[in-house]
């Protein structure tokens, strides 16, 4: 029996503690949903699922025009409903659960599918912990959405193609894949046809494959029966309705360059070597079915209308290994001093950035902490802060009194008018405004109790003025002078 250090190298095993760590804060820190559809087509749909919210009108119109598979807020669903059962659910507990698991499971995908790469190219060890400093991947491995699930099915499914096992069972991945997301059925297009013309024709192995997928999609057809009261082909309405009807051409169009745009936005000394490995990779290893994929994927992407950096994010677990496979004989520049040191300073900064506050525009980080905090607090003070900016069931809202207070004069007089308040804010640090308001709390004898950063994050400001950009949110406790002014008679 090969033990760990056999199979596992030493950069490979920093790799995944890195990834462990990253992963961790990540769920922590990274409350919230990148994008409404995070939120309110999975949690919302789990908890209606789960019966804490009956009413299908509380719904997204999505529900109504059926076109969101089960399958998602199901599995959620399944570990909601035990936990409610046995009296210990706690909906904020659970939502950074699910952000826990969902990045446990990721770093097993992509573990899986770097190591069938590996042993397939004889990739050198060090790369996957190249691929485990990509800053980005503990934000969008964490989310609790559709894009991501989609991604975790489709990662181990090309894992499973690269290693050439099992294709019923990689069928099924690609079939959850795509019950998760529809748009894997871009990626399909290319895939399949490709196939066909590698192996010159049908094999046994492509009716499997086929068995497999249309296996997943008779399950999910089963799940949405369940759950919509009625018989009805999801993929289809949603194809409908976004297609045919023209919905989707409503939102955020952009013309058919854009996701080049963004991709030099996003950090090119990223962004760069991972478009450019993965176009090297499908160029060089053209008959590779995952190659044929990625391209289809990306250059369908490019032709709608409707456009968001999201919809990409199912392919980035196999864009980050097909750079390493497709650079891994050119690891003198890619791996050199200056290029390496320049790609942590920007992907740490870029980490802290994003991972480690809360995703959410919508506040839900200020629900969350009002909620641990609603036993102590006598009144809340808050600096513009929206505290229902959904219509959303999931969370629950606060039942302590709220002063809002927008400017310096109006936060002096609450906390002299309530003492003993906590009080709320939301700021740049580097706004002048926000240091005069943090020097009225301190002033005032205020204690920070919880922030939506750690503290070492805000001693790093010194070095890396680029922290300063951070979005800050905390609690402050302020003292109760009045209940130590003497009694009189």
């Amino acid at each position: 029996m090969r033990t760990i250090r056999s199979f596992i190298e030493l950069p490979e095993r920093w790799g995944i503690l890195i990834l462990l760590f990253t992963h961790l804060l990540a769920a922590v820190y990274s409350t919230g949903f990148h994008h409404p559809d995070e939120h309110c087509q999975i949690l919302e749909f789990a908890n209606h699922a789960v019966g804490r919210v009956e009413d299908p009108a509380l719904l997204r119109w999505e529900h109504g025009a059926r076109i969101r598979p089960w399958l998602q807020p199901l599995l959620h669903a399944a570990v909601m409903k035990p936990a409610i059962v046995a009296g210990i659910y706690e909906p904020f507990n659970f939502a950074g659960l699910f952000r826990l698991l969902y990045g446990l499971i990721n770093i097993l995908a992509l573990w899986s599918l770097w190591k069938a790469f590996r042993d397939r190219d004889s990739i050198d060890p060090k790369w996957f912990l190249w691929i485990s400093l990509i800053w980005f991947f503990p934000y969008l491995h964490v989310r609790t959405s559709s894009e991501n699930l989609s991604g975790i099915f489709l990662t181990f499914a090309a894992a499973r193609m690269v290693a050439g096992r099992s294709p019923g069972l990689t069928g099924i991945l690609f079939g959850l894949a795509f019950l998760a997301r529809y748009q894997i059925a871009l990626g399909l297009v290319g895939l399949a046809p490709l196939l066909l013309i590698r192996d010159r024709g049908f094999r046994k192995s492509h009716f499997i494959l086929l068995g497999g997928f249309l296996g997943s999609m008779s399950a999910g057809l089963l799940l949405d029966r369940w759950f919509y009261g009625t018989w009805t082909l999801t993929p289809w309405n949603y194809f409908k309705v976004n297609l045919i009807d023209g919905v989707a051409a409503t939102y955020s169009p952009h013309p058919w360059y854009q996701y080049f745009v963004w991709i030099l936005m996003l950090n090119p000394l990223w962004s760069v070597p991972l478009f450019a490995g993965a176009v090297r990779y499908c160029l060089v290893r053209w008959k590779d079915g995952l190659a044929a994929f990625v391209w289809a994927f990306f250059l369908l992407h490019m032709v709608m209308t409707n456009k968001d950096m999201r919809f990409l994010f199912p392919v980035l677990n196999l864009v980050a290994v097909m750079t390493a496979s497709a650079f891994a004989g050119h690891g003198r520049w890619m791996m050199s001093r200056t290029l390496v040191v320049s790609q942590l300073l920007t992907g740490a900064a870029g980490f802290a950035y994003t991972s480690l506050q809360s995703a959410s525009i919508p506040d839900l980080w200020s629900l969350e902490a009002l909620h641990r905090h609603a036993g102590s607090a006598r009144t809340w003070i808050t600096s513009g802060l929206d505290l229902n900016p959904m219509r959303q069931t999931y969370y629950p809202l606060p039942r302590l009194p709220v002063v809002e207070c927008r400017t310096i004069a109006e936060l002096v007089t609450c906390l002299q008018a309530k003492p003993g308040s906590h009080v709320m804010v939301s700021f740049h640090r580097n706004d002048p405004l926000s240091i005069d308001y943090l020097g009225v709390l301190e002033k005032s004898g205020c204690v920070r109790i919880e922030s939506t950063h750690p503290d070492w994050i805000f001693r790093l400001e010194s070095r890396f003025p680029v922290l300063n950009r951070l979005k800050y949110k905390a609690v402050y406790r302020c003292p109760d002078l009045t209940s130590k002014a003497p009694r009189t008679r």
